[in-house]
């Protein structure tokens, strides 16, 4: 109008926002499951049916539950437990079941956390070692991973190995010498000859480094003590182990016990005089007199 250019009307088209069910958390929202297995690294399958107990049948009067029950992973399905799959083909199931793989080259397996039918298979079936309620083991086992409990407990175990080895700098030669032939630390040198203070603890302490839970629970243990006596008897010859009818005998030629295997010496010894029976007592007495 009166030589005024036109505006050109805009169309107005209404797009809503995109929007995802708990986007955040399913950013974020993951559980890591890893093989129990150090030395697989992978190409793992675990079929899509299990038997397990179901934990809301557990009571005090039922500890077990119901027994174990079929549980079955399977696409489309919101629940593991087969009594609770109703009107389900054979040609569906076959169709829709899910197996839980572990690629090869990993140890490890993520799941969302909105994948509520994965995470309730792998935390009740039976190849889940943290798994309290399951009723047998596995070829294929693994085991829910936290990395904060991993972190807390590898600081437990530097911590602990620190106390043992400071431990073990400061054990008597005579006790440490006892300890050390318990842990299988050779008492002698490359020349066969004992080995003194300065060459035994380094090793002694190597040991605690090496097994600090073995250390710590048998550094005052009475049979570190029964095992050196064990040891001393048989090198000093007042116990023969040397004789092939599968018995240990005293060297004036009694019978003490029972021996299959003549590398066992030592630990059927052990047992037998910490058995707490009036043999083992008459055992580790006498044993006692002829070494101390």
């Amino acid at each position: 109008m009166n030589g005024e250019p036109k505006t050109q009307e805009q169309k107005f088209e209404f797009q809503p926002k995109r929007v995802f069910k708990s986007k955040e958390k399913k950013e974020k929202g993951f559980v890591v499951f890893k093989l129990y297995n150090t030395n697989r690294k992978g190409g793992v399958f675990i079929p899509y049916i299990d038997y397990a107990i179901d934990p809301r049948t557990i009571t005090d009067e039922k500890p077990h539950g119901d027994g174990p029950e079929m549980i079955r992973l399977l696409r489309g399905v919101p629940t593991i437990w087969a009594k609770e799959q109703k009107n389900l083909l054979p040609e569906y199931i076959k169709k829709n079941a899910r197996y839980i793989e572990f690629p090869m080259g990993t140890k490890f397996k993520t799941i969302p956390v909105h994948d509520v039918t994965m995470l309730e298979f792998m935390r009740v079936c039976r190849h889940n070692v943290k798994n309290e309620n399951r009723i047998a083991g596995s070829k294929t086992e693994f085991f829910e991973y936290d990395p904060n409990e991993v972190a807390k407990e590898r600081l437990q175990k530097e911590q602990l190995e620190m106390v043992a080895i400071i431990k073990a700098n400061s054990v008597p030669f005579e006790d440490m010498k006892k300890h050390a032939f318990y842990l299988k630390v050779s008492l002698t040198n490359e020349l066969g000859l004992p080995r003194n203070d300065g060459q035994l603890r380094p090793e002694y302490m190597l040991a605690a480094k090496r097994n600090p839970k073995l250390f710590m629970e048998t550094i005052d243990s009475k049979e570190v003590e029964i095992n050196f006596l064990v040891r001393s008897a048989i090198i000093d010859n007042k116990i023969d182990i040397s004789r092939k009818d599968g018995h240990i005998h005293w060297a004036n030629g009694g019978l003490i016990c029972t021996c299959p295997k003549k590398e066992d010496a030592i630990e059927v010894l052990s047992q037998f005089a910490l058995s707490k029976t009036k043999d083992g007592d008459e055992f580790l007495n006498h044993l006692k007199r002829i070494t101390i």
